[in-house]
């Protein structure tokens, strides 16, 4: 399974990392449109309070003090 559909099943059980078989966290990150900085995370979005599924991962940039939506497409494995 690619990264992207991974990063996908993720979200869509509401969750913003995996774990791998050693035990080792991996988080979805995105690159800060700003400086470039890579960013994890720092709250996701439902529009729907019924299911898990989340419309929106809103990320937080350190460097420039921004927070920053990506598509699922951008995210990647930090």
């Amino acid at each position: 399974m690619s990264d992207i559909d991974l990063i996908g099943e993720l979200l869509a059980d509401a969750k913003v990392f995996t774990e791998t078989e050693t035990g080792l966290k991996r988080y979805i990150c995105a690159k800060c449109p700003n400086d470039g900085f890579e960013a994890q995370v720092s709250r996701v979005e439902k529009n729907d309070t019924t299911v898990l599924s989340v419309e929106k991962a809103a990320f937080y940039c350190p460097i420039c003090n921004s927070e920053f939506v990506a598509s699922a497409k951008d995210m990647y494995f930090g």
